[in-house]
């Protein structure tokens, strides 16, 4: 029988042991995800007497799974599979973090002391050992997937855990899959691996220190360090203006959908905000005119590590107008790590002269990697004065800039720019001190235990671009297809294939929607595509009847960039895949069919007859619907308006006005001399205020 060896992590040790209990000869393929340095070397040996044919690559998915083909294994239950994996590695991360004492082996003085920083901190190890867990969880399913196919051999699969699954913690839960597990051992090597890479990061907290005091002190350029001097009793200096930054901003100009919906009816002033422009995108000429014009501060948002080797502000683009500088870290980033060097030597030698776990070598590894980013993050803010960030993001960053802002006394505020699908809820569990919702959809699936200290009813925060469509842009939309007195419109909303929604999904929606459109004479399909990638990515087939539908005046492909809303304007109905754009077409009062494949939507578009209504898991009884609404059969047929009040409480498009207003009224407390909380507190209870009345 042919043995298949399943590892995430493939080290010489794990090699070296496996091969001891497993000769090269009896395996006959080994899977793996990742490879040290030292196992490149053996390879190449291998390679050259052709036996490293047998270890095989298997590439990892945006949400840091491996990809592996789970079509072929389970069919129609892939959504719900992937599903039930990201739950499980949730459940198998609080577990782990419960069975190890962080805050007690870490509670070092002068080391995130603020009362509101431990949380913060334990949930960014929560992250850490998901992304460590993730995949020998994904690996063990498949392979128990593959084991349970009875149309074929599948053979001998063996999973192999290592120190960095977390094997020990990882076999017992695992082990009730009843497939072979395999636990190597060699907890020394891992150790003295861990201790090594801490030595070399506390090191690289020194060099970067002493460089960056050098650096700055020769400098001339204090463009970004402020007034005043770099001390050990710095803070936000209140004499000046307290700003506001907006990470990962796409777009800053008010007629398109970005992330500034809160400062365009708003009494926020212009010169308040910093955007921090995205690695790999410029601006353009449009949107730095307005940015200058309106006293926006516009950076570079790059990666950390890149900008404190560097030496000063450095623009890689031809122009400064297309391309903003770099934020290059000042003289306080220097201050910073000085200051977390002495308790983090204190955990150091802890480890160096004590008997210590290796969990606890983890974290604090991973304490000493985080600190560098949350000394750059915390200078970042104290130089241009900013008191609050506020962003939709759910990176791991956020987390250590949620640390780094509790540092300094401001806050971190997220808002809904995904309304939030059932089943991915826990991802959304961001470490905010206010986080502003849709509505009672999106507080429903809100975690038992959410790291945001508030949540705040905001209504969809984009709604202004639902207010004043544009006119000129909904006659554009309809002016490219062929005109007949019985034209029925009907917009295509897809989405980017993924964990959520298979590609072959996505492929089988075009395919019969476009077949619907080119069968039937007065049916004109407007296609909204999420990214343009996810068209041109389709099989063949798609793209020829793509062709046939626009060479016959049926279709028409609009630009990614169009709005939702007016694209629900221009047309009679609206058919898509589980998405955001589902909310926004209702909430633009559209007629909204929904192809909810996977049951990824379970509870509120099912209420009252909702399904073969509003919401089809077959797409063929979704066409015949179209088809009986086209004939006049169907009056209800997408009718949503019982829902709206569940989505979004408002429905006034002054959401934004009303989340920048809340900003406003907490700079306002600060400036009176009220600290955080107390500057919170009044801003809550402004806010509620406000949205009874």
């Amino acid at each position: 029988m042919k043995t298949t060896v399943w590892i995430t992590h493939l080290s010489l040790p794990a090699l070296l042991i496996m091969l001891m209990r497993y000769r090269l000869n009896a395996i006959d393929k080994i899977m793996y995800l990742n490879k040290s340095l030292s196992v490149n070397i053996i390879l190449v040996i291998l390679n050259i007497v052709n036996r490293g044919k047998k270890f095989n690559k298997i590439d990892s998915n945006p949400v840091g799974g491996p990809e592996l083909n789970f079509t072929e294994v389970f069919g129609e239950n892939e959504c719900t599979v992937i599903r039930d994996i990201l739950h499980q590695v949730v459940r198998l991360r609080r577990k782990i973090t419960q069975s190890v004492c962080f805050d007690k082996d870490t509670d070092v003085p002068g080391l995130y002391v603020q009362p509101g920083s431990k949380p913060f901190l334990r949930a960014f190890f929560e992250i850490q050992i998901a992304k460590d867990i993730n995949c020998a969880v994904y690996f063990a399913h498949y392979i128990k997937w593959l084991e349970s196919k009875s149309t074929c051999e599948t053979g001998n699969n063996i999973l192999i855990l290592t120190w960095n699954d977390w094997g020990k913690f990882l076999e017992p839960h695992l082990g009730v899959l009843k497939i072979k597990i395999w636990s190597i051992n060699y907890e020394k090597y891992a150790k003295c691996l861990l201790l090594t890479r801490i030595i070399v990061l506390y090191l690289l907290m020194w060099v970067l220190a002493l460089k960056q005091y050098f650096v700055k002190s020769l400098s001339r350029d204090t463009k970004q360090t402020g007034p005043g001097s770099v001390n050990d009793n710095y803070g936000l200096q209140k004499d000046r203006l307290l700003k506001i930054v907006a990470p990962n901003a796409i777009k800053i100009l008010p007629q398109y959908q970005n992330y500034l919906p809160w400062l365009w009816d708003s009494n926020i002033k212009r010169e308040r905000v910093v955007v921090l422009v995205p690695e790999g995108r410029g601006l353009s000429d449009e949107e730095y005119a307005f940015a200058e014009s309106s006293g926006i501060d516009v950076f570079k948002q790059v990666s950390w590590r890149k900008l404190v080797t560097s030496f000063g502000n450095k623009s890689s683009a031809k122009s400064k107008s297309v391309q903003p500088l770099c934020w290059s870290p000042s003289g306080k980033y220097s201050t910073i790590l000085i200051q977390l060097l002495k308790p983090l030597l204190t955990l150091i030698r802890k480890v160096l002269f004590c008997t210590n776990s290796i969990e606890l070598l983890w974290q604090i590894f991973h304490l000493i990697d985080s600190s560098l980013r949350i000394a750059y993050y915390k200078d970042f803010y104290l130089s241009n004065n900013i008191i609050i960030d506020i962003g939709s993001e759910d990176s791991e960053d956020v987390f250590l800039r949620a640390l780094a802002m509790g540092e300094i006394g401001g806050i971190l505020i997220s808002w809904e720019r995904t309304i939030r699908l059932e089943y991915f809820a826990f991802i959304h569990n961001k470490p905010v001190h206010v986080e502003f919702l849709t509505g009672d959809y999106s507080a429903m699936g809100l975690p038992e235990k959410t790291n945001a200290r508030y949540h705040l009813m905001s209504g969809w925060i984009n709604d202004y671009l639902i207010r004043n469509p544009n006119s000129k842009e909904l006659e554009s939309i309809t002016m490219t297809l062929k005109q007949s007195d019985r034209n029925l419109y009907i917009a295509l909303f897809d989405e980017i294939w993924g964990p959520s929604v298979p590609k072959s999904v996505v492929e089988d929606f075009y395919r019969k929607l476009l077949e619907m459109a080119i069968r039937s004479p007065d049916y004109r399909l407007i296609v909204k595509t999420k990214k343009i990638e996810i068209i041109n990515g389709m099989g063949v087939d798609i793209q020829s009847l793509l062709k046939e539908a626009e060479g016959l005046g049926r279709c028409v492909v609009l630009d990614p960039l169009q709005h939702i809303y007016t694209v629900s304007k221009a047309a009679d109905i609206t058919v898509a895949l589980p998405s955001t754009a589902v909310f926004e077409s209702i909430l633009s009062q559209a007629r909204t069919l929904i192809f909810n494949y996977g049951s990824i939507y379970t509870e509120m578009f099912y209420q009252n007859k909702g399904l073969g209504r509003i919401i089809f898991e077959d797409l063929d009884e979704l066409i015949s619907a179209i088809d009986e609404y086209a004939g006049g059969s169907r009056p209800d047929l997408g009718d949503c308006s019982g829902i709206m009040q569940k989505i979004d409480p408002f429905r006034d498009g002054n959401a934004g006005k009303r989340v920048g207003n809340y900003m406003n009224c907490f700079i306002e407390g600060v400036n009176n001399g009220l600290d955080r909380d107390n500057a919170l507190s009044m801003a809550n209870k402004e806010y509620n205020s406000m949205a009874v009345g």
